[in-house]
């Protein structure tokens, strides 16, 4: 198995999660009781865009696999090199976060627009609410650095002492 597919793997799992959680969305979205004048569209919409970005990661793993790592041959399989692992790693890892963090901004994006009035969207909610929503915005930070500067991680997690020769690239 190569890097670029083991990131393709990870993708159409991250594909898969997203497909069940726009289910989850759509339904719990449907089933909640909104404001009077808010409207369940834009959370039905989320959940659709959920099921069409999970669409699109499915049938589409290795295009985003090679956009996170060079394009390599089949016959660079993995083999004990701890850069490759580190830098695949890291866009496994990246992935991840993202999976974990962006139903949750999206919820409360979601909140902010189903309970805002006149002012500012972020008054709708709470302190407690807020510190999550930088919680969540700094993952996010730290999941896009996974993913784009994987070779920088890799560089950074495997010593010099014990890396090989594609640390000279």
């Amino acid at each position: 198995m190569t890097p670029q597919q083991l990131v393709g793997l990870g993708v159409r799992l991250f594909a898969v999660w997203l497909a069940m959680t726009s289910i989850g969305t759509i339904s719990a979205i449907w089933s909640t009781q909104l404001p009077e004048g808010a409207s369940k569209g834009l959370g039905i919409g989320l959940g659709v865009t959920y099921l069409v970005g999970a669409a699109a990661l499915w049938f589409l793993p290795m295009a985003v696999a090679h956009r996170l790592l060079p394009r390599t041959s089949l016959t660079n399989a993995i083999s004990p090199s701890g850069f490759e692992i580190a830098r695949a790693g890291a866009c496994l890892l990246g992935l991840w976060l993202l999976i974990k963090t962006l139903p949750t901004l999206a919820w409360y994006v979601f909140k902010m627009v189903a309970l805002t009035s006149v002012g500012p969207a972020i008054d709708a909610l709470n302190s407690d609410a807020k510190i999550d929503m930088a919680v969540i915005v700094f993952q996010l930070a730290v999941a896009v650095v996974l993913i784009v500067k994987s070779e920088a991680f890799a560089r950074f997690a495997v010593s010099e002492t014990n890396s090989g020769p594609e640390l000279d690239e």
